[in-house]
């Protein structure tokens, strides 16, 4: 997908991207980790298909270790969450283990720190702590000139923002 679509997509404003970034499901070619270097800014990706670089790590996301209070910005644009719904709903899904990455994501971010991903996971942010977390959604109306409706697609776009360590 083109980096400049999930830019768009999940309402994300360059100018006011906290760094490091983590691209978690980069895809093969981590497009948008280099177009976001290409910026100056501080950019990973994480994904199984992916070649190691110095930026691109080749690591399935269960098994990669993040730290705590260290990610500025996390952006996952279809990738995990699409895997995370298909276990929701699976009979016999690994959602436990997928609840539990989840929250591991969300306590990798700094404070002030920004979760962006697609589609939304209602079935988990209804639980997430108001004292903790900033949920802000979206509609998505457009998918960087695929589609273009005048009504929403069903598909929101996800903002999280940790407000406490």
């Amino acid at each position: 997908m083109r980096k400049e679509v999930s830019i768009n997509v999940l309402n994300i404003n360059l100018e006011k991207i906290k760094e490091p970034i983590l691209d978690l499901g980069c895809g093969s070619n981590a497009k948008l980790v280099y177009y976001l270097r290409r910026l100056g800014m501080e950019a990973y990706g994480i994904d199984r298909t992916i070649k190691n670089t110095l930026y691109a790590i080749k690591a399935d996301w269960f098994e990669y270790e993040l730290k705590p209070n260290y990610w500025g910005t996390i952006i996952s644009h279809l990738s995990f969450k699409n895997h995370f719904r298909r276990n929701h709903f699976k009979k016999n899904g690994n959602h436990i283990a997928y609840a539990r990455k989840y929250m591991e994501l969300l306590d990798s971010l700094k404070p002030s720190g920004e979760f962006y991903y697609t589609p939304d996971l209602p079935f988990i942010e209804q639980f997430l702590s108001s004292d903790s977390y900033i949920v802000e959604k979206n509609d998505i109306k457009d998918i960087g000139g695929f589609f273009e409706y005048n009504e929403p697609l069903n598909i929101q776009s996800v903002k999280i923002k940790k407000i406490n360590s």
